[in-house]
């Protein structure tokens, strides 16, 4: 990875505690996502998951804003079933409305779906878990889009 991000990991980001570090804008956050080639190709094509006959969206799917811990969790994308990993634009008040209404256990009444929250090692650049910083990952489950 370059230098530049190597010094902002070290002299910008926050040392320690639990934060979310992801790209984003007034519109959009970007999200990472490990998907096997089917899911992927068919996601890029029709810019959806929902119709790929191999996406379930009953099963837990877990994004990530910081894309080092998605490349350390994917084995840099070499762990099967995790070869491609994609960005995605989620828009930011479907992000928002997924933070509002994460669960770390037990369920929300009157939200549809299942969104858990868990606070995970962050990563440094060389792909070593940071010793003091927590980094956020979301499981979306029956979300009927992302």
């Amino acid at each position: 990875l370059s230098e530049s991000y190597h010094n902002q990991s070290r002299d910008i980001w926050p040392g320690r505690g639990q934060h979310i570090l992801a790209q984003y804008d007034a519109e959009s956050v970007i999200v990472y996502q490990a998907y096997n080639g089917e899911i992927a190709e068919y996601a890029v094509q029709h810019k959806k998951f929902e119709g790929c006959p191999a996406f379930r969206m009953a099963r837990m799917t877990w994004i990530k804003p910081n894309f080092m811990w998605m490349m350390y969790r994917s084995r840099w994308a070499g762990k099967p079933n995790q070869d491609h990993v994609l960005a995605i634009w989620l828009k930011r008040a479907a992000f928002e409305r997924y933070l509002e209404n994460a669960l770390v256990k037990g369920s929300v009444r009157g939200f549809q779906g299942t969104v858990r929250l868990q606070w995970d090692p962050d990563h440094l650049y060389d792909g070593e878990p940071h010793p003091y910083r927590r980094a956020v990952q979301l499981g979306l489950r029956n979300i009927p889009t992302f």
